[in-house]
This record gives C-alpha cells, structure tokens and sequence, in this order.
C-alpha cells in the first residue's frame, strides 16, 4: 500500500518545513506513514529547543492526538525527558500530573523512583494509579514498602499496588500480598503478582485455596503453582534464599480434592496454558489415573512433549496405562506410549506390537521399530525381515538398525539368499545391512557386493565395508577409486578416510580433485580434513585461487586447511576472505586464522571484531581467545557495548573463563543489565574465590540495591569463610533487602560467630520479614549438612 503522498515526494520532501506541532501530528497519526521520520526528525532536532511545544502539547484537552504525539516524543527522549517530567509530576494540573507519571513508567529510569514515591500521596486518585503502574514497570525495589502501604488504601490503588508489586517481582512484597489472597475482590491480581514474584512460601497457601475456587480462578492457581515450582532451581542458580531451601513438596500440600479440581481442568479448560500447566502439576504429583486424560488432549501435537515429561515424573507406575495405549486408534497416543515405554527400558507386548505392525501408520511403526534396537526376539525376527526386505526406503532403514543387533549366524541365510539375488535393490539391501552389523561375519560377501555389476549396489558395499573398516576389503576399496561410476569413487573416498592415513591412497586420492565434478571434490576435499593430510595444503591452496569455484567448494577447502593447520594460506585468508560477500565463509575464515593462532592472523582478526554480522564478531571474540594478551582482552571488553543482544553475552562468557580478575569491575557492571545480568553472575562464578576482593568492596559501594544483592547473592554462591566478617558488616545496612541477602549469603559462609549476631537481629531487627529470615538462618545451622 503507498503512503500518502508517496507518488508525489519523497518523505524528507514532505516534512521539510513542517512545524513541531504538525510534526507531533504525524507521530501520532500511523494512518499517515510518516511516523518513523518524524520521530527521527524531532529527535535529531533536540529536546531543550523544542520542550516548551512538547510541554503545551501535553497540557492540550482539545487535541488528543497532539498531546499523545507529545508524550511518545518525550518518551523517546528517555533520560533526557526524566527531570523535565519529575517536575510535571508537581504541577497544579492533575491531568499533567498523571500523563507525566505514565510517561516515567514508559522511560523506566531509575532516577524517578523517589519522585515517584512521594506521588503515591497526590490528592487525584487517577494520578495515584498511574504512578503506582510506573513504578512496577521500572521495579526498583525501593517502591515496596510504599506499595505495600497502598494495599490499605482506596479500591483502585490496590489493583494497580498488586500488579506492581508483582511486576517487581521481589519476595519482600510476598507475606503482603498472601495476607489479602483470599479476598474475593483481589484474589485473581494476587494469584498473577505472586506468581510473577516466584516466592516458594506462596506455594502452601496456593494449594490450600484450590479446593473452593471456581474453574478460572483455580486454573490461574495451577499455572502460578507450576511457574514458581519451575522457577525456584533457577533462582538458585544466582540467589542464595533460604526460603527457597526451604520449600514445601507439591504432594503433601495439595489435597485430594484439590487434585479433583486440577484434573477437572483438563476436562473442561479450552485454554492450553490451563492444559498443559495442569499435566504438568498432575505428573509431579504422580497421579496414575490422569493418565488417560492426558492422552484425551493429544490431539493438539504440540502437548506431546508435556505429556512425555509428566510420565516420566510418575514413574514406573505409569506402565500398564502405557501398554494400554498402545491399542488406541489416536495416532500420537500410541507414539507417546511406544517413546516412553522405550525411555523406561520397556518391552511393548507382543500382541500389542504386532497390530502396530500389521495396521498403524508408517510413522507409528518405525517408532515400534525403534523400541526393538536393543530387542533381540526371534519371535519378532520375521516382521523385521519383511520391512528390510519390502518395505519403502525409510522402514528398511529401521528395519536394518535393529537386525544389525541380531548375530550374524541367525542373518546368514537371508544374506546369502539376497546377496546371490537377481535383484539388485536387494543386493543393494543386503549390502546396506553389512555396513550395520556389529560383526562382519562373512567377508567374501561384501567382496562379492563391491564387485557387482550395479553401480548402486558397489557403492552401498563400498560404504559398507568402510563402516566396518574390513582391513581385508582395503584394496577394493582403494581399486574402486578408479571406479567408472563417479558416486562409487565418492563412496571409495569417504571410506577410504576412515582407515589410518595410508600417503598411497591420499596421493590417489588427491589426484581426483578437479577431474570428476563437485560431489567428489567435496568427498575429496573432506577426507583430507578427517585424515589430516598436511601435504595436500599447496594443492588445496592453489584450489582455492580458482575463481570459478562454487562457494561449497571454498567454504569445504577454508574448512580443511584449517583442520590441517596449513599456516601459509593466512595472507591469502587475509586479503581474500575475511571481507568475502558470503557471510559463512568470512565467518569461517576468521575461525581458521583464530585455529592458526599466529601474530599474522591477529590483526585481521581484531579488524573483523566491527564486522557488521552479529555471528562474525562472536567468531572474532572466540578467535580472540586463543591469543588473549592485554590488546585482545580489550576488545573483549569493547564488546559488552555491542548493539547486539549474542554478542554481549558471548563477550562476558569470555571474560569469564579467561578469568583475568583486572575484568571483573567491568563484569559487575554488567549486573545492572536486566538482559546480562544472569551471564554476569555465571561469569563471576567461574573466577572463584579470586573474586572475593573485589565483590567485598564492590558490595558495600554506592550502587542500586539490585546490584548489591546480586553481589552479596554471589559472594554467598562462593561461599568462602573470608566473607564472613565483610558480609557481617552488612547486617547493619538500613536497607533490608540488603540484610535480608546478607543473611542468607551468610549460611553459605557459616562460622560460629554468626550465631549471637543473627539472634540479636532475631530478636531486635526493625523489619519482620528480616527477623523471620534470621530465625530461618538459625534453624538451617541447626540441621546436619551446616
């Protein structure tokens, strides 16, 4: 569809000239389709020049539209806009008031936190909601303890305190918000908060609410009930909690009634997040007898999976329902029956198996197939013959993985009759079945197979023989390189490649490249990769010169040289490769210079650290590695800028393992990074104790109250008796989530003069929620494995 005014001027043409208010119009108006470039145009122009307008604009009650292009603006400006607007949240204008704090909301800067705060008491209750959504969206904990405080107050604001609360997502707000669960008004919003906070002492008063909810409510539950169980080894992956530690087991929590009303859900919920998060729940709660009603959703393919996990989680007792199954007509139940039967190490009885064989689909069969790879039963030996033998290309292939189990000795007869056939696609069979085997057996067969007059069948017999490395079959082998047919040489190359290195056969072999089509370039160019044959690199390099090459061939001969290690390519790598248009051979080139690990190498490398693929720089910052001095370190450290999402996580995973403590500040850094901060804390890790200098002074700096805990967490996740007396310190801090994580990174650090202190606090600290975590401190010592 053309924009307006496309078939008239471009649209730099359109908006020059136009004034901020029209240009305010535009952004917001898409129907028009200039809102890009007017946002671009604004934006370039500058916030302080044109704030008076955007300010008007958000005082206008006569033009939606101009006020709502103010406020997109004025978003996008970001922490630019962040101090214009706090002050807009004192205006006298109560509409001005409330568009600023949703605007804050949207920027999601930290510095307006405070303001923020103090807005919770404005006298409009419109302004008092938005500014309670805002600082859930920005989720700086320092808004808990006022949000807490709105739960008592008016009906609207305790919506918006709920879902901020849970939007923060921080365990201090749980009790809170368990306090009001069962209120018929806000049941619904606490089940979504706390569910979002994750906290493992909702799970209890969860449970016992589901036996008196209705089907939504209760379906709201099972998906809560799920989300945090799951959530809880990830937490511990970075967090020290000793609630976590502490966690109610789902199947002494949850009543039989309750578990009525989860499996009536899957009776009658329409929603598959409902579905499957109950399949789930029932699976960890091992009831047998929801089996079948698992089955009854598999119809939608996509659950296949859930359902697969949830028998697992019951065990052996799901296996006469399995066995069961079997016989349904539905498809995807018999698969799921016959892969978890499979997985449990059972056999599918017999009678069962054979109406899969005799009448299920072909998909079915070759997962029945499948189940009998390590079953050697005679009584089954003729229906794998029969799909060997007559069966499409896909069930032969089956077939033949689980004869090859069987002894040679029962196989004889039939190897014997389709190896003399006249048939040659059972000779090709037959063939196809040596390469299998676990014992060869009978080696003048497979001989009488690589001399056959069919192309098709030397070629299988060829591969065949090469599988198994028949030493004795070696000079056919080798003969076959001058084999007429063009895929026996390929077929002769590759298994050639699997022996020893053999300077006869690889002189032979080298001299087909070129002269026999791409296929076998490639077959020839990939065996001397596998065996490693340095004297090929002069050829191979001259190869690579050749212009008229196809870019599988270049990418194949790149591969090679680097497998061989032939450093005289790199000038020609160099100039010619790391630039390459085709974005998989530039990115390999810069592999193989990295594998060379020479200076040569190094400059083109950090040249190609700016390429402007995502994937060539993670390659590049790999490659980096394998060197690694100061320089390199640097531009590793250059790449936690990076635009790009991939690369700043391979960047910090590389800080992590070369373990080069002058890294860690900028590590830290990357704790603020909602996106990064997970690959911080597993970048930290890997440094050990050799971090714990610097977290000791960095966890007691200026910084957010995130960052801290998430310093403190990792000092716990060390767990080194040197932090005891630093952490300690911290139990002073006026803060108490920061006494909250110092309390539980200290469990991990545990020393005896912890006890006095952690009573005291016990006893006299200012915040409940602290005293109940020292109390929890002081009953985890108490148990063995402290």
């Amino acid at each position: 569809m053309l924009k307006p005014f496309e078939d008239a001027a471009p649209a730099a043409q359109i908006l020059h000239g136009k004034s901020v208010e029209e240009l305010l119009l535009l952004i917001a108006d898409n129907e028009k389709g200039y809102k890009q470039e007017a946002l671009d145009t604004l934006l370039a122009m500058g916030l302080d020049k044109n704030y008076p307008v955007f300010e008007q604009a958000v005082r206008d009650d006569d033009n939606a539209d101009l006020r709502n292009g103010a406020m997109e603006i004025l978003v996008k400006f970001g922490v630019d806009s962040t101090p214009k607007l706090i002050k807009l949240l004192e205006d006298q204008n109560e509409e001005v008031r409330n568009f600023s704090a949703v605007m804050l909301g949207d920027i999601g800067r930290r510095e307006a936190v405070g303001a923020l705060i103090l807005a919770l008491g404005d006298p409009d209750m419109n302004v008092r909601h938005s500014v309670a959504e805002a600082l859930g969206k920005i989720g700086d904990r320092a808004a808990i303890p006022p949000l807490v405080n709105s739960l008592k107050s008016d009906f609207w604001l305790q919506y918006a305190a709920i879902s901020a609360l849970g939007n923060i997502g921080d365990y201090q707000a749980a009790p809170y918000l368990l306090e009001i669960l069962e209120d018929e008004n806000w049941s619904g919003p606490v089940v979504d908060a706390l569910c979002k906070i994750g906290d493992p002492r909702s799970l209890k008063p969860l449970a016992d609410i589901i036996p008196q909810l209705e089907e939504n409510l209760c379906a709201a539950v099972t998906k809560a009930l799920v989300s945090i169980y799951l959530g809880l080894n990830e937490n511990l992956r970075f967090k020290n909690s000793l609630v976590e530690y502490n966690k109610a087991e789902l199947k002494d929590i949850i009543s039989r009634v309750g578990i009525q009303k989860i499996r009536n859900l899957l009776t009658n919920s329409k929603e598959r997040e409902t579905i499957e998060a109950a399949i789930i729940l029932l699976g960890w709660l091992g009831e047998t007898e929801a089996i079948n009603d698992f089955f009854a959703h598999l119809k939608d393919t996509s659950l296949i999976k859930t359902v697969e996990n949830a028998i697992f989680s019951i065990g052996m007792a799901a296996i006469p329902y399995l066995q069961a199954a079997l016989s349904d007509e539905n498809d995807s139940i018999k698969i799921v029956a016959l892969h978890s039967l499979r997985c449990m190490g059972e056999v599918p009885e017999q009678d069962k198996l054979e109406g899969i064989f005799s009448n299920a689909d072909k998909t079915v069969q070759i997962e029945a197939l499948d189940s009998l790879v390590d079953i050697h039963s005679n009584q089954i030996l003729p229906r794998l013959i029969s799909f060997f033998v007559h069966g499409d290309e896909e069930l032969c292939l089956k077939a033949s993985e689980v004869l090859a189990g069987y002894h040679f000795e029962i196989l004889r007869e039939l190897l014997n009759s389709m190896t003399g056939s006249a048939d040659a696609e059972k000779r090709r069979r037959a063939a196809l079945l040596f390469g299998q085997l676990v014992k060869c057996g009978d080696i003048s067969l497979i001989t009488t197979l690589i001399a056959d007059q069919d192309t098709r069948v030397r070629k299988e017999a060829v591969k065949a023989a090469g599988s198994r490395k028949l030493v004795d079959a070696l000079p056919m082998i080798h003969q076959a390189l001058t084999d007429p047919d063009s895929g026996v040489k390929e077929a002769a190359v590759m298994a050639l490649a699997g022996f020893d290195s053999n300077s006869v056969c690889m002189e032979d072999i080298l001299n087909l490249l070129g002269k026999h089509g791409e296929a076998l370039d490639y077959a020839v160019i990939k065996a001397i990769g596998i065996m490693g044959y340095e004297k090929a690199g002069p050829v191979l390099m001259e190869e690579l010169q050749n212009n008229t090459l196809s870019g599988n061939l270049v990418y194949s001969i790149l591969e090679t040289l680097g497998k061989i290690s032939y450093k005289p390519v790199s000038e020609l790598i160099l100039h010619n490769f790391l630039n390459h248009q085709d974005l998989d051979i530039r990115r390999l080139a810069v592999e193989v210079l990295g594998n060379f690990c020479d200076q040569n190498s190094l400059q083109g490398i950090e040249d190609v650290a700016h390429d402007p693929h995502w994937s060539v720089r993670i390659t590049a910052l790999t490659a980096l590695v394998k060197i690694a001095g100061p320089r390199e370190t640097q531009i590793i450290l250059d790449a936690l800028q990076d635009n790009d999402f991939l690369v700043r996580k391979h960047a910090i995973t590389i800080l992590g393992n070369l373990r080069d403590v002058k890294t860690i500040a900028e590590i830290v850094k990357q704790l603020a990074d909602k996106e990064m901060n997970e690959f911080a804390c597993e970048a930290i890790l890997c440094f050990g104790r050799s971090a714990l200098p610097y977290l000791h002074r960095f966890m007691k700096r200026d910084a957010s109250i995130e960052i801290r805990e998430r310093i403190i967490d990792l000092i716990g996740k060390i767990g080194d008796s040197s932090s005891v007396v630093p952490l300690m310190e911290l139990l002073e801090d006026p803060n108490p989530n920061i006494r909250l994580a110092t309390i539980d990174s200290l469990a991990f650090c545990f020393d005896s003069v912890l006890l006095k202190k952690l009573i005291h606090i016990r006893n006299y600290d200012g915040t409940e929620e602290v005293k109940n975590r020292a109390d929890l401190a002081l009953k985890t010592f108490m148990l063995e494995n402290y």
